[in-house]
């Protein structure tokens, strides 16, 4: 990679008795946009990220199927179809405040997850793309 990572350490808990409180920690190379995120001492998660994600260049490697950073939400259905598990998240919680949203689209079966953000404005970017074991979920 040429560099060092920064290495982060968390907990995860996906209220899921098999999983519950399962220590991961993730290998950032934020200058390359790329972050493996380990469990249990093993690769679980590659999430590679736009720009648009602060403090991350842009992953220049390429996406999995076919996917690219400027796809909209609709482009990335029409290559993916329908996504099996959609989250969405304020990033701001003020009353009466327009917040941006962070909206991860899961496709289980393909092992994909793209997370959008949704502006206050309404303009919707993909901050990042993640692979994992097809059929499981990512780490977040």
């Amino acid at each position: 990679m040429g560099e060092d990572p920064s290495i982060r350490y968390a907990l995860w808990n996906q209220d899921v008795p098999e999983n519950t409180e399962e220590t991961h920690f993730d290998l950032r190379w934020k200058s390359k946009g790329l972050e493996l995120r380990f469990s249990r001492s093993n690769l679980h998660t590659a999430w590679m990220y736009n720009e648009k994600m602060e403090g991350f260049n842009r992953y220049a490697g390429e996406l999995p199927d076919g996917l690219s950073f400027e796809d909209s939400m609709t482009s990335v259905e029409k290559k993916l179809g329908k996504p099996e598990i959609v989250f969405r998240d304020p990033l701001e919680d003020e009353p009466g405040k327009k917040a941006e949203v962070k909206i991860d689209q899961v496709y289980k079966k393909k092992g994909v997850c793209v997370r959008f953000r949704k502006s206050d404005k309404g303009d919707v970017v993909i901050t990042a793309i993640a692979i994992f074991p097809e059929g499981d979920a990512p780490l977040w």
